[in-house]
């Protein structure tokens, strides 16, 4: 029995996921208790000098 080590670069799983959007960010907001308004709120995000909001990186993480 020979087992093939996955070389660097290799797709070991393809997936698809659908775009993260505001409607999904603002879910996960509630659902995880989670409400930092940088993440749904554009101006809060500018000011903290990101272009606009962005995922929970736990959020990110459950689609892995």
């Amino acid at each position: 029995m020979s087992s093939s080590v996955p070389a660097v670069g290799d797709v070991i799983v393809h997936k698809e996921f659908p775009p993260i959007t505001r409607h999904r960010l603002a879910l996960y907001c509630g659902a995880s208790g989670d409400h930092n308004p940088i993440h749904v709120d554009i101006d809060f995000a500018k000011a903290a000098g990101f272009p606009d909001v962005f995922a929970h990186g736990m959020l990110v993480m459950g689609y892995l």
